[in-house]
């Protein structure tokens, strides 16, 4: 599906998913933005905060535009139509970078098969981000909850914490708190502080 049609879907859920992954980061941090129709949403809640963005996405990049005060840093590669967004070497784009966190998105995820998407070359380059990373914040609306899509990219019990639009189902909550992760919803926004505190 065109990534303008999947913009338009559940687009007030991202929006309000944004705005919780937002809270999570921390002033003067260096984060890393993925891909995807849900992130860009976090970037108006990050002005305030002084943070470095690391990204691979158009999107991403787009929106940052219109906010001088973002400090983002783009990496190479080569134009995925799919996904809108830079494909490269994510090891060699990221040489001398760490980010605090990875904010990733996700076609699906599931306790069985992790977070997975549809497309071979960004499972690629997130695959690598994640081997190399280890704070892993995973946004994914409702209905992506408990799917698999066709490449998994990082394991369930690798993820540190998970932003979504609603209160999933209890099988889910279940292996989450199996997992030790970190669940935030609209009922249950991150506090800001203490453990909560991401970035």
């Amino acid at each position: 599906m065109p990534l303008v049609k999947r913009a338009e879907m559940h687009a007030e859920e991202k929006r309000v998913i944004g705005e919780l992954a937002a809270a999570l980061v921390e002033e003067g941090s260096v984060i890393f933005l993925d891909s995807g129709t849900t992130v860009p949403h976090m970037l108006p809640h990050l002005l305030e905060k002084n943070v470095t963005i690391v990204t691979h996405s158009l999107s991403v990049m787009a929106e940052a535009a219109r906010y001088p005060a973002l400090k983002v840093i783009g990496m190479g590669g080569r134009m995925n139509h799919t996904t809108y967004s830079l494909l490269g070497d994510a090891s060699g784009a990221l040489q001398g970078i760490r980010p605090h966190t990875l904010f990733m998105a996700a076609t699906a995820l599931s306790a069985e098969w992790g977070v997975s998407n549809n497309t071979y070359d960004e499972y690629l380059l997130k695959s690598e981000l994640i081997r190399r990373h280890h704070r892993i914040v995973v946004l994914a609306d409702n209905s992506k909850l408990g799917r698999n899509a066709s490449y998994s990219y990082c394991p369930f019990e690798r993820i540190h914490a998970i932003v979504t639009d609603q209160l999933p189902g209890t099988r889910f909550i279940k292996a989450v708190k199996e997992s030790g992760i970190e669940l935030y919803y609209p009922q249950n926004p991150p506090t800001g502080t203490g453990r909560s505190a991401i970035g």
